[in-house]
């Protein structure tokens, strides 16, 4: 687990500095927070375009529906595009070769970090998944007696387990990323939504 962490934070660092050397408005965890985030083809655009997509609710949206459990609110799902960087030719005649290098060099670091960042977190993931897949299951069957949490046999059984210990240490760094990842997107639904 501590290679994934450590990973992590190695890229957030870098990605920080970047957005600050580009002078981008946001932090590097909003920009992992993109849904997608792509080079645009300079062929198209006649630039150098990195667009980024985010999905939010909108929370403007809100429309109670009766279902056969009652009534629930519902929101429309939306997407929202960003352009994040941007090498045009109005800049390309300000720059030296070399600045137009250094500067697309950083764009193109920026877009590998994002993806480096996704991959990390979805291999620390399913490397949980393989490694306690009995945890795992025994822990959602629990959800399956009738009784308190603290009396399922599921759990007896999980707790019983050799690695239960490990098992909690990754499940725990796991909420911590997914806890953090929801309150971004809490803050992404608000923000987008009042636009």
């Amino acid at each position: 687990m501590k290679e994934y962490v450590d990973k992590l934070n190695s890229i957030e660092k870098r990605t920080e500095e970047l957005l600050k050397e580009l002078e981008l408005p946001f932090s590097a965890k909003r920009m992992f927070s993109f849904s997608t985030m792509n080079l645009l083809d300079f062929e198209e655009s006649k630039s150098f375009k990195i667009i980024a997509s985010e999905n939010f609710t909108d929370l403007k949206s809100a429309k109670t529906v009766k279902t056969a459990l009652g009534e629930v609110t519902q929101y429309k799902k939306k997407t929202t595009k960003h352009q994040i960087f941007l090498l045009g030719n109005r800049k390309l005649k300000q720059l030296t070769k070399e600045e137009a290098i250094e500067y697309l060099e950083k764009g193109i670091e920026l877009l590998g970090l994002y993806k480096q960042y996704r991959a990390t977190r979805e291999a620390f993931q399913s490397e949980y998944e393989v490694l306690f897949a009995e945890n795992i299951s025994a822990n959602n069957l629990s959800i399956l007696e009738p009784v308190d949490r603290e009396q399922s046999e599921y759990i007896a059984y999980r707790r019983k387990l050799k690695n239960d210990k490990e098992y909690k240490q990754w499940s725990e760094k796991l909420f911590e990323l997914d806890t953090e990842d929801e309150s971004i997107q809490e803050t992404k639904d608000k923000e987008l939504s009042n636009r």
